[in-house]
């Protein structure tokens, strides 16, 4: 199979961010996009390679973009805030509609990309969406990597490369809550959502942030726990993207 890529990008607040649109072939007309969680690239984050290359030999676009402060991207990890990720997201769907001429997008997330694609999920163009290790808890789960009146986070450890110093600013913690109610806004009158968790995530750690995602829905939807995997679903990729794969094209099919 032949594969079309092409280097594009694409303004989000000012700033030029960096993607990569990759077409087979055999292109159907339903792209999926990719979002890259929080410490990662579009191209390191778990799953995300090889996600891609599973979608493209069945037929579906990807595309996939650096935020801000990732990968090629202008920023350092330290620039990071939530709004402006959530702009991120969103300048992301309308470059794929507007300029990549796209009607019909798949939406994957995996971590803060799953929390991210929340915020766009009922847009009328996006037949269905996979998210993975999400949660509408950003403010708790955040909350043990801030202490009172500092200015910044303590060190993170994530599943990617950081750019710059491993800290992010005040303001992103002060932003996770109305993160948290912008996504149930938006995840309340979405569908064809598929929510993935593993068993042994100790990043999205409470089961019933999972569950509590899953009960916001509307149906059809569907809810999978992968036992024995962790956060970054190491051993368990091709269980994770078979079904994210089978989900995509049952709604592509569908609308």
């Amino acid at each position: 199979m032949k594969i079309i890529e092409k280097k594009v990008n694409f303004l989000s607040v000012g700033r030029k961010l960096f993607g990569l649109l990759q077409i087979p072939d055999n292109s159907n007309n339903n792209l999926i996009i990719l979002f890259h969680g929080l410490t990662n690239s579009m191209i390191d984050c778990p799953l995300i390679e090889q996600a891609a290359k599973t979608f493209l030999h069945n037929s579906f676009p990807v595309f996939r973009f650096d935020y801000f402060g990732s990968g090629k991207s202008p920023g350092n990890f330290i620039d990071k805030t939530i709004k402006i990720l959530v702009k991120n997201t969103n300048d992301g769907i309308d470059f794929v509609i507007n300029q990549l001429k796209y009607k019909k997008i798949g939406v994957w997330g995996r971590s803060v990309g799953a929390v991210l694609g929340s915020t766009v999920c009922d847009r009328k163009e996006i037949f269905s969406s996979v998210f993975i290790s999400t949660t509408t808890h950003t403010h708790q789960s955040f909350s043990k990597l801030f202490q009172k009146n500092k200015q910044y986070s303590t060190p993170i450890i994530g599943t990617g490369k950081i750019k710059g110093e491993p800290i992010l600013p005040g303001v992103f913690y002060q932003q996770t809550s109305w993160l948290d109610s912008l996504q149930k806004k938006h995840l309340s009158n979405s569908k064809n959502i598929l929510i993935i968790r593993g068993t042994e995530d100790k990043t999205v750690y409470d089961l019933n942030w999972t569950k509590s995602v899953y009960k916001i829905i509307q149906s059809p939807k569907k809810l999978e726990i992968i036992k024995g995997a962790n956060h970054a679903y190491q051993g368990c990729e091709e269980k994770v993207i078979s079904k994210a794969l089978k989900w995509f094209a049952k709604y592509s099919n569908n609308t």
